[in-house]
């Protein structure tokens, strides 16, 4: 394998999708020992240039899983607290968040 770019980050990213157009590539930040403030952070790259276009921190633990939908107009992150967060991948607002528990997230 050969890097093709790196680009710095200043914790452990736990989780990475790259979006279906190629346009972000979204990381899950997260379960750095030494920097266990940005548990939860969620950044979305933009994948050229790899510049930070969004950085959000809802969730309280760290990022364990994120998701593309097929079309790329979604995305879904899920994190140790127990939570999901279903955000709009364009503008980059919360659609939706909920518990793991609660069967109502996708109606």
């Amino acid at each position: 394998h050969k890097v093709l770019k790196r680009g710095p980050l200043d914790s452990a990213c736990r989780a990475v999708a790259w979006r279906p157009d190629g346009k972000h590539i979204a990381c899950g930040i997260g379960g750095d020992p030494e920097n266990a403030t940005r548990d939860g952070t969620i950044m979305i790259l933009e994948a050229e240039s790899l510049d930070t276009l969004f950085e959000d921190r809802k969730a309280k633990k760290w990022i364990t899983d994120v998701k593309y939908t097929v079309d790329g107009k979604m995305l879904g992150i899920a994190s140790m607290d127990g939570m999901v967060y279903i955000y709009d991948s364009d503008k980059f607002n919360i659609l939706k968040f909920d518990n793991f528990t609660n069967k109502s997230l996708l109606s």
